[in-house]
């Protein structure tokens, strides 16, 4: 059996960490293509709608959640913001600073402490008070460009040579 300490916390979080990196970057080269369809084109786009959720392993969730209607919107903001999402953003990001968190117990709040916490906070107000439809492809490029940030401040952190 694996012991659930420090080390497995740091792995965690990186693991997170990667998982919503690379659900942003799946989004922002895949949101723009849903979204320009045409109607002609319906068959085509529900199998594109399934297959990111596929990729993303949350079609199941995320027919438990929204049924069986695929829409561009409901699927990016299903996979960003929320929480049944297995790779969703928000809970990653989340799990992520729990990870650090505990793995940093000095009391004060490192660089990459705060910024995972602004993240989730502002992720969890964009879920509470914008509608379904309000994740868009720059806003993706934004949050990618933090994730990354983040993922330098952690290198910084405890990788500093």
């Amino acid at each position: 059996t694996a012991g659930r300490g420090d080390p497995w916390r740091f792995l965690q979080a990186g693991t997170m960490l990667e998982r919503a990196f690379r659900t942003v970057r799946v989004l922002e080269v895949k949101l723009p293509k849903l979204n320009s369809s045409n109607d002609d084109q319906a068959p085509l786009l529900y199998a594109r709608m399934r297959s990111i959720l596929r990729m993303l392993a949350a079609l199941d969730a995320y027919r438990r959640v929204a049924g069986a209607r695929l829409d561009a919107s409901r699927i990016a903001s299903f996979l960003v913001l929320a929480p049944q999402a297995p790779r969703g953003v928000l809970p990653c990001l989340a799990e992520v600073e729990r990870c650090l968190e505990s793995v940093e117990r000095h009391g004060h709040a490192t660089d990459p402490i705060r910024r995972v916490g602004m993240l989730v906070a502002r992720l969890r107000f964009e879920a509470a008070e914008s509608p379904a439809d309000s994740i868009e492809a720059a806003g993706l490029s934004v949050l990618a460009e933090e994730i990354g940030r983040l993922n330098a401040s952690i290198t910084d952190r405890f990788f500093r040579v």
